[in-house]
């Protein structure tokens, strides 16, 4: 296992008793001087059981939670930990690179004239959730923006609810494993 590998899975005790990942370790030291805790963990990235050990600590959880989401990688669990707290999903990697091509998906953005981004974003909204597309294009960045003026019926989002692949549908390593 390589360094860099071996970083990204160990942990370190607070003094409040949490286990805090190494990865989130500056963003939580930096919150002496930026403000509170919960700034510092409302970048997100948390697993349930990151979570239940700031709540078991009597510590104020975060307001958003920043995870991977998109109809390929749902995590139905920490999504409905969340809400059952009041704390935003935020969806990270919502337009799933490399995958708008998947039949379901251009089928929809057919059907509803628009891009295949447009389909994905929209989904992510109607789920709730507050996606993060990124781009560095002004034209897709105003084009992303263009979701309000239609909505997918209830049998499409129910179409691209059947995508789900749980951890197998992640297209990037998820830090909410981590210990």
């Amino acid at each position: 296992m390589s360094t860099s590998a071996l970083s990204l899975a160990s942990t370190v005790r607070l003094s409040s008793g949490c286990m805090m990942p190494l990865l989130g370790l500056g963003v939580y030291q930096n919150y002496h001087t930026a403000g509170s805790v919960v700034d510092a963990l409302a970048a997100g990235y948390s697993g349930i059981h990151h979570l239940e050990e700031i709540e078991n600590a009597a510590l104020e959880l975060p307001s958003v939670n920043q995870i991977e989401l998109h109809p390929f990688c749902q995590q139905k669990p920490i999504v409905a930990w969340c809400r059952a707290r009041n704390i935003v999903v935020q969806a990270y990697c919502p337009l799933i690179r490399g995958r708008m091509d998947h039949p379901t998906i251009v089928a929809l953005a057919k059907k509803y004239n628009r891009d295949p981004a447009h389909i994905l974003l929209r989904w992510s909204l109607q789920h709730g959730f507050s996606p993060l597309p990124k781009s560095e294009h002004k034209e897709r960045i105003i084009s992303n923006a263009n979701l309000y003026d239609f909505e997918l019926d209830g049998d499409d989002m129910a179409a691209l609810d059947a995508l789900d692949k749980g951890d197998e549908g992640a297209i990037q390593w998820n830090p909410i494993h981590v210990p």
